[in-house]
């Protein structure tokens, strides 16, 4: 008996795998977008995700299903709002102008504490919701797609 699952993440879950247990025990783990076959001991069970700082989510699966996972709304806005600031920085420390200007001097002063801000709500309200969901892959789909 054996499931699939699929692993669809962005750029903040490259660096950190998952584990995945299957009714309670771990199974394996699983890294940024790997597709993995995992032997599971019973017919069917509940499938969990093990995060450090984050919280779990579980599904009930059964022998045979693709399993995707998926990030949540909050983990897409938590990539965006990384990299438009990565980008803001390193626009920030590489842009020199020939004569700064008023308006300039007082944007640069402005925008630190606003994405400082921003990124502090971000990852405040990451510890109060999932960042990753678990989605069993539609079978009807898969072969209308053969």
């Amino acid at each position: 008996m054996e499931i699939t699952v699929k692993r669809r993440t962005w750029l903040l879950g490259l660096l950190n795998s998952l584990r995945l247990e299957f009714n309670g025990e771990k199974i394996g783990n699983i890294h940024f977008f790997q597709n993995k076959t995992i032997e599971i001991p019973e017919k069917e069970g509940r499938l969990k995700y093990v995060q450090i700082l984050d919280h779990n989510d579980e599904i009930h699966v059964k022998d045979g299903d693709i399993i995707i996972i998926k990030e949540t709304l909050l983990s897409k806005i938590a990539n965006i709002v990384f990299i438009v600031s990565l980008l803001y920085f390193l626009f920030v420390i590489n842009y020199r102008p020939q004569r700064e200007s008023d308006l300039y001097v007082q944007l640069g002063e402005a925008t630190l504490p606003i994405f400082l801000i921003i990124l502090l709500m971000v990852g405040l309200s990451s510890f109060f919701f999932n960042s990753h969901k678990l989605v069993v892959e539609d079978k009807t789909d898969r072969s209308n797609q053969s």
